[in-house]
């Protein structure tokens, strides 16, 4: 090869190196933050249910708000290729250690929690004594 033919080879191969380098992106792994609460967990959410009974369903919260101790959010993000391709957020409020409310886009309504639902624990603290008979 003379030396021409040479850097005209040279200079061909770095185009082509080049051109292929700006056009091609890395690959980016799809990255997932959060919660995910599946409608069919929250579907098992009953109003008046404990903190404990709702992590038991759900798990805990990712992140504990000092500020708002009575409420509970469950956030969850979804990112492909670096760009917000799924959020979602829901929200559920305690009143006096109970679950009230749910809150965020597509949540359904709390069901009431009936007695049968109640799990009876005769050594809690919170478990009510029956009534004395006179």
């Amino acid at each position: 090869m003379s030396m021409p033919n040479f850097v005209r080879f040279l200079s061909l191969c770095l185009i082509i190196l080049l051109t292929a380098c700006s056009t091609l992106t890395p690959y980016k792994l799809p990255i997932q933050q959060g919660n995910i609460v599946a409608p069919d967990s929250l579907a098992k959410l009953k109003s008046g249910m404990t903190k404990n009974q709702v992590a038991q369903v759900l798990g805990t919260p990712m992140v504990n708000d000092v500020f708002h101790a009575n409420r509970w959010d469950y956030v969850h993000y979804l990112a492909k290729r670096g760009k917000m391709t799924e959020q979602n957020h829901v929200a559920l409020i305690f009143q006096e250690e109970r679950l009230t409310q749910l809150v965020g886009a597509g949540v359904p309504a709390l069901e009431p929690i009936g007695a049968a639902d109640i799990p009876v624990d005769l050594e809690s603290k919170d478990a009510e004594a029956p009534p004395e008979k006179k």
